[in-house]
């Protein structure tokens, strides 16, 4: 996107990465209305400027998980610390121009996608939260990240703009509204990003301006690459990737590998996959660890095996619809549990401590040819989704209600207290 004529957004200009440097608004290309960005060689983003009439209204420097912010007017020149982030929230001095005063420790709320949801601090040291006073913002949000408004008011304190939507930064100066993801800017109200997934081509099957692969519930943005599931057991992300990925293997003969981790945020631990590889029909390798996002624990590993060639390995009838003995031997040697999807339609799991093989799902693709299929759902390109259960309605007939009518078509009269109601 180049321009966005409803917020007056006339020009934006893209470096060699995709991510924005200016954004400007108003119709005169000499106006100084912008927004400008600068970023390291990896596209991490270091500074922010907003520039209205002249001089610039507001600058924001990013250093690691250190944010400053000041001006450069002539009669106010200054960069101040605003606050710094911590696993439970994040510290913001008491004065800005004063760190000998102290500091604030705010602590979050997040929900299962991380969204910050509630910002809280405990000011006098009780250990009781007292809501008129210490409950500093309340957050809720659409689906796609657009802010509910009418009752999502700063209640104490500063308004915090840096981690809001899925931890994201929202740049709301100039009535720009929009979250800051590393690798895209994203407009909450369209549910679209500015410009192409850079991994687009590893999903051809999607549009390349969606959010989150239009999975808004159960997984949440990547900063700005793919969607990440969450699911709240190891098993459930098991069958996710199968879900996701077993339609694709079996139709294109190659097998697909990803590595699981755990977050805990509010004391709840999810789980999650990293970005998939994609290998060939005779093997492929595991994730690194080093792919598992800052916070994340490693939990283990997960390979499909491609379509059902119904072969012979090793002695072993219909080697691909069961765990190899290297997959086993590996999962007791690596110390995690490990699954593999097979193309009969099961997702099995390998327990690191006894070597034991247990299925924990059928509800994945499986291939039409497998002599073991366990189930009807068909291979696809496209992710498969779980059928809902179908609820028949139900006529609730009340009871112990005597009907009542009133006997007057005057309803201001009954109001005023006159009328009559008979039962």
């Amino acid at each position: 996107m180049t321009r966005d004529l409803n917020k007056d957004i006339t020009n934006i200009t893209y470096n060699h990465l995709n991510l924005p440097t200016r954004v400007h608004f108003g119709a005169s290309s000499s106006s100084s209305k912008d927004i400008y960005y600068t970023y390291d060689a990896t596209g991490t983003k270091i500074e922010k400027k907003v520039q209205n009439g002249g001089y610039y209204q507001d600058i924001t420097l990013y250093a690691g998980n250190m944010i400053y912010s000041g001006n450069t007017h002539p009669s106010d020149g200054y960069m101040n610390l605003q606050f710094f982030n911590t696993p439970e929230g994040y510290v913001e001095p008491k004065n800005p121009e004063n760190l000998g005063e102290g500091y604030n420790y705010i602590y979050q709320y997040k929900d299962h996608l991380g969204n910050v949801r509630l910002s809280y601090s405990d000011n006098n040291n009780d250990g009781v939260i007292t809501a008129s006073s210490e409950i500093v913002e309340e957050n809720n949000y659409y689906p796609f990240g657009l802010e509910h408004k009418g009752y999502n008011n700063v209640v104490n304190g500063e308004e915090n703009n840096y981690q809001t939507f899925q931890g994201q930064e929202i740049s709301k100066e100039l009535g720009y509204n929009i979250l800051e993801f590393r690798f895209r800017h994203y407009d909450p109200s369209i549910g679209r990003f500015f410009t192409v997934d850079p991994l687009t081509e590893q999903y051809t099957d999607w549009g390349p301006y969606v959010f989150s692969g239009n999975r808004v519930i159960d997984a949440r943005e990547l900063e700005g690459l793919e969607p990440h599931s969450v699911h709240k057991t190891l098993n459930g992300a098991a069958t996710n990737f199968g879900q996701q990925y077993n339609g694709r293997s079996i139709i294109n003969g190659v097998e697909y590998s990803s590595r699981f981790y755990s977050s805990t945020r509010n004391g709840v631990t999810t789980y999650s996959y990293v970005e998939p590889l994609e290998g060939s029909g005779y093997g492929v390798g595991i994730p690194d660890p080093s792919t598992i996002p800052e916070g994340g624990t490693n939990a283990g590993d997960i390979h499909s095996h491609g379509d059902d060639e119904v072969e012979t390995i090793e002695g072993e009838t219909d080697a691909d619809n069961v765990p190899s003995d290297q997959d086993i031997q590996s999962t007791i040697e690596g110390g995690l549990p490990s699954f593999v999807v097979t193309p009969s339609g099961t997702v099995q799991r390998v327990d690191p401590n006894t070597g034991e093989v247990s299925v924990v799902s059928t509800d994945v693709p499986s291939d039409p040819k497998s002599p073991k299929r366990t189930n009807s759902i068909n291979p696809s390109l496209e992710p498969y989704v779980p059928s809902r259960p179908k609820v028949t309605p139900v006529n609730i007939t009340p009871r112990g209600i005597t009907p009542v009518r009133i006997d007057t078509p005057n309803i201001d009269e009954l109001l005023n207290g006159g009328g009559t109601i008979k039962q």
